[in-house]
């Protein structure tokens, strides 16, 4: 019987223990389910997450992707447009050239018929076309001269015949231009001709014309320049033949505003090249130009009653008569020593009192305060003008940066009077350090010397906008400045008009 109850009790407790066993699996299993089923929730959570994202990003894509058709759109109509354009551009083109050709065809016809006229009359043609393209022609007998020099002088053209070890050459004509960049060419039947007028015979039919021309051009196999630069020589010397040469013939006074004609003369007569000889004609650019009265004046003048700006005055006449300024350089040292700061508009005095010093060999006396400035004009209520003057008197004495070219730009001309007149001061810094003022454009690249004449000259008055004005005051300033760059471009030196 006690066996019996030690085999329950065991048994009791074997049932117990296994009951406990259970219970613990139980909740081990439960935990691991508890913990599956959260890490699986974290794994649908972040899968949603990423959906979303999925979802947002395929919003975005197509969002885009509607924008890129619309921009799509809009540029095949405008590619349509410009396809339009450009079949309307054509056919313009292809109209003018029709035109063009049809032009020189009529005119080869003309000139075949004239040909045969000279040739059944016993006729020659002769005729000269100067710079500006007014042409004189004469009709000669061929029996009435013998040689093309004979028939050139009787035309009556002002012509210039001179020898040279090559023969008879054409020095000059009426208004023709002796300078590096132009000469006077001769055509025979409107073709160059290979040999000089010497090598020319004369027969029936024949068409001679003798053009001045300029040969440095881009469209030639031998030049460089563009028709803006053959116009600035065209414009510049139509001003020297009529303008500049009875401004300075009629001049009575030094103290009159004529210095710019002035300093323009030095500058053109004292132009040499590389290798120093004259640029320009000096049998026409020289002291001759000056009215009698004004050199007497400036001989006679008692320099002790200089003051202001007639010290500028006085020296940019003075230096075209004489090169003896001993006294006025004692006298002008001491001038130059009361500029002891910059001041507001000290632009347009400092240039003319730091150039003179310099060419006196007196730059030392001006103050250093004066070099040092930091002034800057407000060109936001005169333009340009103001900052271009300042640039130009600091080449004087100082070497100009990019970053000081860097205040000049076409934006100030909004607040000009005279956008002429301040358009071409911006050369003058530009000649002053022998840097390329069309290398300055605007924002559709549109230089300077284009922009100006494009925008503010008239090729039928030759005039420039101030210049036709009822109140012209300041037009010469657009000469100056386009001389300056005219000396600049063709030395390929500075060329400080100040100085």
């Amino acid at each position: 019987m006690k066996k019996k109850l030690i085999f329950l009790s065991a048994l009791v407790a074997f049932t117990l223990t296994g009951c406990n066993n259970n219970t613990k699996n139980t909740n081990t299993n439960e935990t691991k389910i508890t913990e599956s089923n959260s890490k699986t929730e974290e794994e649908n959570n972040t899968l949603k997450a990423q959906i979303k994202e999925l979802e947002e990003e395929n919003e975005r894509i197509k969002k885009q992707n509607e924008e890129l058709e619309s921009a799509n759109a809009n540029l095949k109509d405008e590619n349509d447009t410009l396809n339009a354009l450009n079949d309307e551009f054509t056919s313009v083109t292809e109209g003018l050239i029709e035109q063009v050709e049809k032009l020189e065809e009529e005119n080869a016809q003309v000139k075949s018929i004239k040909k045969q006229y000279l040739k059944n009359n016993n006729l020659f043609e002769i005729t000269y076309v100067d710079y500006l393209g007014n042409a004189t022609t004469k009709f000669n007998k061929v029996d009435d001269f013998e040689k093309l020099t004979d028939a050139l002088i009787d035309l009556n053209v002002g012509a210039v015949l001179e020898q040279s070890d090559y023969g008879t050459y054409i020095k000059s004509a009426n208004n023709a231009i002796n300078d590096y960049n132009w000469a006077l060419n001769i055509y025979e039947n409107y073709v160059s001709s290979l040999v000089g007028i010497d090598g020319l015979e004369i027969n029936a039919g024949d068409v001679f014309e003798i053009k001045d021309e300029c040969w440095n051009t881009n469209s030639t196999e031998y030049g460089e320049f563009d028709k803006y630069d053959v116009l600035v020589d065209k414009v510049l010397y139509n001003y020297f033949n009529n303008r500049f040469k009875n401004t300075l013939s009629t001049t009575k006074s030094f103290k009159s505003s004529t210095y710019w004609e002035n300093q323009v003369l030095y500058k053109l007569i004292n132009a040499k090249s590389k290798y120093g000889y004259a640029l320009y004609d000096t049998s026409f650019f020289n002291s001759d130009l000056l009215n009698d009265e004004l050199v007497s004046e400036i001989n006679s003048y008692d320099i002790s009653k200089l003051s202001g700006t007639e010290f500028f005055k006085y020296y940019y006449a003075k230096r075209l008569i004489s090169e003896d300024f001993a006294d006025f350089k004692l006298k002008y040292e001491d001038y130059i020593k009361s500029f002891e700061t910059y001041g507001q508009f000290g632009e347009y005095t400092i240039p003319f009192v730091a150039s003179t010093a310099k060419t006196l060999g007196l730059i030392d006396s001006l103050s250093s305060s004066v070099k040092e400035s930091t002034y800057i004009p407000d060109a936001s209520q005169w333009g340009p003008d103001g900052i271009s003057w300042l640039l130009t008197g600091k080449a004087s004495y100082k070497t100009l940066t990019d970053d000081d070219f860097k205040l000049l730009s076409f934006d100030l001309l909004e607040n000009s009077s005279s956008k002429d007149v301040s358009l071409s001061s911006m050369i003058l810094p530009y000649a002053a350090t022998n840097k390329n003022v069309r290398d300055l454009k605007n924002s559709d690249g549109v230089d300077v010397i284009k922009f100006l004449f494009d925008n503010y000259f008239d090729l039928d008055t030759m005039k420039f906008t101030t210049e036709a004005s009822a109140s012209d005051y300041s037009s010469n300033q657009i000469y100056a400045a386009l001389v300056a760059y005219k000396i600049q471009r063709d030395t390929k030196q500075a060329c400080n008009l100040f100085e």
